[in-house]
């Protein structure tokens, strides 16, 4: 499967949370590999942990936005 392939959303929502989780799931695994080519394994985890970070807060900005928070 190609990391960088096209994202084609779905119409549901339920589906389209699916394709969000597999779109974050391609971008970090081409930027994962990149920083590994670039920097090295140990950073690229390390860059990993701080996607993953930053992932988190923006989707709980996203739930406080939903909920009126």
């Amino acid at each position: 499967m190609n990391p960088i392939a096209r994202y084609k959303p779905s119409q549901h929502s339920s589906a389209r949370c699916a394709d969000l989780m597999t779109m974050a799931e391609r971008e970090l695994s081409a930027f994962f590999n990149a920083v590994t080519q670039l920097f090295g394994s140990e950073q690229a985890e390390l860059s990993a942990e701080d996607w993953l970070q930053e992932l988190s807060r923006s989707m709980d900005c996203q739930l406080q936005r939903a909920n009126g928070d």
